[in-house]
């Protein structure tokens, strides 16, 4: 059992992290695949080893540069944005990360042990389910 956190980002600048109540400095670019992750009060913290998934339907007409991430996804009704709205819209992005952390297993056990060299290869977004608000004002 432990808590798991990690940036999705390209040469993200991270002050410091806080997990479980307690925050670790880091104060230097991270690119994406850095991580940290808590257990019984001890915190590791690295670089995934391998490449980072983040599914992108649209690879082929929005390409990304290499070390970067784009995570899509598509609405359930069109999102159409006139300019002439006169209350905040909201959207909220729910990303999923199921079965998203991956290690290279030493003891074969299915529990990351970083103590015995088990290294993370993996840890990105699964996907992402955008919803909007319909509750908008438009001006007359």
């Amino acid at each position: 059992t432990g808590r798991f956190a990690s940036f999705v980002g390209y040469n993200t600048y991270i002050t410091n992290l806080e997990i479980k109540g307690r925050s670790v400095t880091i104060n230097s670019n991270k690119p994406q695949g850095f991580w940290a992750f808590e257990t019984d009060g001890i915190i590791s913290q690295g670089q995934a080893q391998g490449v980072i998934t983040v599914p992108n339907p649209l690879f082929l007409s929005s390409p990304i540069p290499q070390g970067s991430c784009a995570v899509t996804g598509q609405f359930d009704k069109p999102l159409v944005i006139t300019g002439k709205e006169t209350k905040d819209l909201t959207v909220n992005l729910s990303f999923s990360v199921n079965n998203s952390f991956e290690w290279v297993e030493v003891n074969n056990d299915g529990k990351y042990e970083p103590a015995v060299g088990e290294k993370v290869v993996d840890m990105g977004l699964r996907g992402l389910k955008p919803r909007w608000i319909e509750s908008l004002d438009f001006e007359k």
